[in-house]
């Protein structure tokens, strides 16, 4: 056959590439036979069966899975929204409560970002999807699912929704969602989330959660006992069990609920959840220890400036600065600050890269664009009806819940201008 160090163009076939855009670095300038004097042709060296070549960047196959995968993902997330619409008025209840149940909140965010940075496909993975094995697997899930919302409730009545046992079910929908939609080569890859998120979901007792959150709070109230030392006059005069309150010096209105800085929306519950999650993100044991560090470190700097920022509004503007610093505002900002500096990087990061497998294709050469998954029509109408199954179920079940589980502990709204108990 001849090639392209001998001038003469490679024959057409199914493995050579005739295409009139020729690509630099897979051939030399030459002057083939039959070519007009003085034009010079690029001889196109061959590729492999199934190679694609994309004309201009955002366009092509390529553009268009991409597209198709993100339409797929939004629909499952929306779909799962929805599914547990009547949980979230009692999240939000228990984020404004500022008490230990706030971190659900937290957490149910969280692991969905956490689910977003395995969400992409390491270098090399094979694209063989078997849909039979993921409707074997995937539809089991999703009846568990269902079968959460169902039987429990029956059995516990109102303690299963005021313990937020009903977010259980989300775990298991992603995981059956994931399955039929993107095949169960993306549950394999999204494993490790599922469970770390399973495992922060699961409703502890009061017994256990109220203990638990007090004990995390040690670093919030180490900052506030050096806060006293700093100009603004600040003093603890309350510590857990019960609440945290810093009184300003000489203010007879000075009391200040530390809230969310210790067991509220952003406080240590939700630190503890976010270096799990973190961790879970990992492709290695090695790694998952330098993340969990890495995210704790970020959380606890974020905690102490908060309360540092606290402290100089409460100077400035007295105490209302720092209600404001430490209320509900301040809890959703460092909310979005914790979830943007610890979910960013692994989001950006994307998966591992696999031994022995480049990460880009070489030179001159485009990877061949992997389809998604086919026959996924069905699997997203069999998520969205089972996803407004599970909503009828949720809201018809919390319509019963009036009081949030912190008043149900016996646990009530502190002095005027705190929050918690005392």
């Amino acid at each position: 056959m001849p090639s392209a160090r001998s001038g003469v163009p490679p024959a057409c076939g199914p493995d050579t590439d005739t295409a009139a855009t020729p690509i630099p670095a897979a051939g030399r300038a030459t002057n083939p036979a039959g070519a007009p004097a003085g034009v010079r042709v690029e001889a196109q060296a061959p590729r492999e069966p199934g190679d694609a070549r994309i004309a201009a960047p955002g366009s092509g196959p390529r553009a268009a899975i991409r597209w198709r995968v993100l339409t797929r993902g939004l629909w499952v997330a929306a779909a799962a929204a929805a599914a547990l619409a009547g949980g979230l008025p009692r999240l939000w209840d228990a984020a404004l409560a500022q008490g230990p149940a706030a971190y659900r909140l937290a957490a149910v965010l969280a692991g969905a970002l956490a689910l977003l940075a395995r969400a992409r496909r390491r270098p090399g993975e094979p694209s063989i999807h078997d849909r039979q094995i993921d409707y074997l697997v995937g539809l089991p899930l999703l009846l568990l699912a269902a079968g959460e919302l169902t039987v429990p409730p029956a059995r516990y009545g109102d303690r299963f929704w005021a313990a937020h046992a009903d977010l259980i079910a989300l775990p298991l929908l992603a995981a059956g969602a994931i399955t039929v939609v993107f095949g169960t080569r993306a549950l394999w890859r999204a494993r490790v989330p599922l469970a770390a998120w399973a495992a922060v979901l699961v409703p502890w007792p009061q017994s256990v959660l109220h203990p638990l959150s007090d004990g995390l709070a040690w670093p919030a109230l180490a900052v506030a006992r050096a806060a006293a030392t700093l100009p603004g006059g600040w003093q603890v005069v309350a510590s857990p069990p019960g609440d945290t309150i810093i009184r300003v010096t000489g203010s007879p209105a000075g009391d200040v609920a530390l809230g969310g800085a210790t067991r509220g929306l952003a406080g240590g519950l939700t630190v503890a959840v976010l270096v799990v999650l973190t961790a879970a993100t990992a492709t290695g044991w090695r790694e998952a220890p330098r993340r969990a560090l890495a995210s704790g470190a970020v959380c606890a700097l974020a905690i102490v400036g908060r309360l540092l920022v606290a402290v100089l509004a409460g100077a400035v503007a007295g105490p209302s600065g720092a209600r404001v610093v430490l209320g509900h505002t301040g809890d959703l900002v460092t909310l979005t600050l914790l979830l943007a500096a610890v979910a960013g990087p692994g989001l950006a990061a994307g998966p591992g890269r696999t031994r022995g497998v480049a990460r880009r294709p070489a030179t001159g050469r485009v990877a061949a664009a992997r389809p998604a998954v086919p026959r996924a029509r069905v699997a997203l109408a069999l998520v969205a009806v089972v996803c407004a199954g599970l909503a009828a179920l949720d809201v018809a079940g919390n319509r019963q819940v009036t009081r949030p589980p912190e008043q149900e502990a016996g646990r009530h709204p502190g002095p005027a201008g705190t929050v918690g108990a005392r």
